[in-house]
């Protein structure tokens, strides 16, 4: 993030998430009731599901963000309005991306993802700050440190294969006609 210009993809990826983030957030509070609020939270959380179907995780991530904005999780009369089962389901969005045990439930699921998937890049660029941070360049002897590269190559690697099959084909188009 020092030099913008170093990843420039990279930046516009986390402000395409943000403005995503923003976006779910202020869907839900420019309606006026609390039932029509519930509508459109209703149907941010059936966009999870498309995102899911999708294997979007980096989509997931965004509308969740969206969702669990304080402005959001403060509308008590809209939640109110919204099914248990809409909750349970957005519940269940959350507990897989939590951060808990370094995102363990989203990598499981991410590994078990078939076909093309877009990952979370917030998980990817955690663990190659981690990587770089955490280990030195040189070992004790002054030698080039090969474990710490080979880390950081697995951790590109996974992303780069990620992108390589990340290729949807679909007959339909986005609204559904042919």
């Amino acid at each position: 993030m020092k030099n913008k210009r170093r990843a420039p993809n990279v930046i516009r990826s986390i402000a395409f998430s943000n403005r995503t983030s923003n976006w779910v957030s202020f869907s839900i509070l420019a309606e006026e009731t609390p039932k029509t609020r519930a509508k459109v939270y209703t149907n941010m959380v059936n966009l999870l599901m498309g995102l899911k179907a999708f294997q979007n995780f980096s989509g997931i991530m965004a509308v969740l963000a969206g969702l669990n904005m304080s402005p959001i999780t403060r509308l008590k009369h809209t939640l109110k309005e919204v099914s248990p089962k809409v909750l349970k389901t957005q519940q269940a969005f959350t507990e897989m991306m939590r951060s808990v045990s370094s995102f363990k439930a989203y990598r499981g699921a991410l590994r078990l993802s078939t076909g093309p998937a877009v990952p979370f890049l917030g998980v990817t660029l955690s663990d190659l700050t981690f990587l770089e941070d955490g280990n030195p360049d040189l070992t004790p002897d002054g030698f080039i440190n090969w474990q710490k590269r080979t880390l950081l190559a697995r951790v590109l690697i996974d992303l780069t294969e990620a992108q390589r099959t990340c290729k949807y084909e679909s007959s339909e188009n986005i609204t559904g006609n042919r």
